[in-house]
């Protein structure tokens, strides 16, 4: 089924979004394909800044999304605020959407203008799921340290999450003050018996 031309732009309010942005923000992968394929451009944006693969991030359509950066969408595009997909999928709560991005390549160290990373909102939200795989995306990415990702406030907010494995601190990051890191306890290697002759 081909779609006529010229692409019609649905008027959502004050932001005037093209129908690929319609399609992307219902997860409508089928009528994405069709809508590439008949011209329509990933490269436009809303008033906002949002392009097609922000609004399936932002809504948590992840097939959506993969689809459109397996056509060539860029992963790291930003709106009007400095907001990627990736962040808009942390901000609206989809872990799925979320790995999926940083995994394809979404920059997961960029900032906004807020000076907000994706790691960063989701450490805000006290979405742990998000930011413990992110978290572990990263580490698998970067051959350095993290300095740049996690300071030290940060750093112990994880370490609270990660010892508080029965959930006592799900509320507001940060309330319940972490205890001081210890160093490793070693212990020396165990020398396997001789047999008694």
């Amino acid at each position: 089924m081909a779609l006529a031309a010229p692409l019609p732009v649905v008027d959502a309010g004050m932001e005037r979004r093209t129908a690929l942005m319609a399609a992307a923000a219902e997860g409508s992968v089928d009528v994405l394909a069709q809508l590439l394929e008949n011209g329509a451009q990933m490269s436009e944006i809303d008033d906002s800044g949002m392009c097609a693969l922000s609004f399936s991030a932002a809504h948590g359509h992840t097939d959506a999304a993969k689809a459109l950066c397996a056509r060539g969408a860029n992963v790291n595009a930003t709106d009007k605020r400095g907001r990627t997909p990736l962040m808009h999928a942390v901000l609206g709560g989809h872990l799925d959407t979320s790995v999926q991005l940083a995994l394809i390549g979404a920059d997961i160290s960029q900032q906004d203008d807020g000076c907000c990373s994706a790691l960063d909102h989701a450490i805000d939200m006290s979405n742990r799921a998000i930011a413990l795989a992110l978290l572990l995306i990263a580490t698998g990415k970067f051959s350095r340290p993290l300095g740049h990702l996690l300071t030290l406030p940060r750093l112990q907010q994880l370490h609270t999450w990660v010892r508080d494995k029965q959930g006592k601190n799900h509320g507001a990051m940060g309330t319940v003050p972490p205890p001081p890191l210890a160093p490793p306890t070693l212990t020396p290697p165990r020398h396997p018996h001789t047999p008694h002759t």
